[in-house]
């Protein structure tokens, strides 16, 4: 299996969604209450500022690693 390496930056109002069962994840544009499409639990919700932008890097060597950067 290859390194997924996602870097995700954009203008608006975004938030980091995480789902604390099974650790989905993904950039949700909007607030509000928002199930896991995994596993239909609830997400945490961290909003993102303007400028701040994650990495996500998946690899089976280390499993899922996630930094916040300002840029």
């Amino acid at each position: 299996m290859q390194a997924i390496d996602v870097v995700q930056r954009n203008a608006g109002r975004r938030n980091f969604a995480l789902c604390g069962s099974c650790f989905w994840s993904a950039t949700i544009l909007h607030e509000g209450e928002v199930s896991c499409p995994m596993c239909a639990k609830g997400v945490s919700l961290i909003p993102l500022a303007r400028d701040e932008g994650y990495r996500l890097k998946i690899s089976p060597a280390s499993g899922v690693e996630i930094s916040f950067s300002r840029a």
